[in-house]
């Protein structure tokens, strides 16, 4: 297990069968993905083919939150979980 990148979550959008209105890898990391284009669907698909690729449980985290609303931020809880997962506090 290790941590990850935005490029890995480009690379798991072009793998999966993901049909977003936006392609993934114009999106601006620091700008809101909804600003971007991507719908409440989209952002749903995304966030459950990131659980499934990468083993992590998003729900608790993302519930009505609004720290994970860019890539780049999304890639930090990512790690985060996945820190969390392999016994490394940071």
């Amino acid at each position: 297990m290790r941590l990850i990148t935005k490029e890995d979550i480009f690379e798991m959008v072009h793998k999966s069968s993901l049909d977003l209105n936006v392609n993934i890898e114009t999106i601006d990391p620091d700008m809101e993905f909804m600003q971007q284009g991507l719908d409440s669907l989209d952002l749903a698909n995304l966030l459950f083919a990131i659980e499934s690729e990468f083993e992590v449980d998003l729900s608790d985290v993302l519930a009505g939150d609004s720290e994970w609303k860019t890539l780049n931020s999304l890639v930090d809880i990512i790690n985060k979980l996945l820190q969390e997962k392999m016994g490394i506090n940071k």
